[in-house]
């Protein structure tokens, strides 16, 4: 299963690469909008999967630029291929950046998925940044920052629904972590049974 999946990726992965780099017409948008990866009940297309491949490097990238500032370069070159490029000794950029796509649709639709079953809304600054997200989005001007960004065969509502599932996704995680209460004795039981495991 995961050598299917790491060739589905890898095919999705040059395709939108190619698309990026390509300075021809605009393809197709069945080939940008086919399925190619399923977590329960939802499938994720090409799009979608360059949106969290952008996402997850801007989001590595900032983390590590709090970092180290400018020796980020020593790291990470964004003008070099990041297939190109290894983060250890063993992987690649692009390696490690498709593994976590796997891992993080898992768990924003896990989440999504819930908080749609409970009814939850969302609220605060989460509603607040989707619906800015929808009024900087739907510009005509922002049209050429999503194809710079995510490749010609990237669209708003791609961008959107996206958006959607991860603001809800980490709205309800955080509206979960809010009510949880563990006692100190369910830290202690939890440790003992688990303390070899670390």
């Amino acid at each position: 299963m995961k050598k299917i999946l790491a060739v589905i990726l890898a095919a999705v992965l040059m395709l939108t690469s190619l698309a990026a780099c390509s300075n021809t017409e605009k393809e197709p948008e069945s080939i940008y909008d086919t399925p190619v990866m399923q977590v329960g009940d939802m499938q994720y297309t090409l799009n979608d999967i360059n949106y969290m491949y952008v996402s997850i490097f801007n989001q590595i990238y900032t983390q590590m630029y709090q970092y180290l500032g400018s020796n980020i370069s020593s790291y990470v070159d964004v003008k070099s291929p990041l297939t190109e490029q290894k983060v250890s000794e063993d992987q690649t950029w692009d390696e490690y950046i498709r593994e976590n796509i796997e891992y993080s649709l898992k768990d924003m639709t896990a989440l999504y998925l819930a908080a749609n079953e409970e009814n939850f809304e969302l609220t605060g600054d989460y509603k607040d940044a989707l619906d800015n997200a929808a009024e900087e989005y739907g510009s005509a001007s922002v049209e050429e920052y999503i194809t710079a960004m995510y490749g010609s065969g990237m669209d708003y509502d791609t961008i959107y629904k996206m958006s959607e599932i991860s603001y809800y996704a980490a709205a309800y995680a955080d509206s979960k972590q809010n009510t949880l209460e563990v006692t100190e004795q369910e830290m202690r039981d939890y440790y003992e049974a688990h303390k070899n495991d670390y």
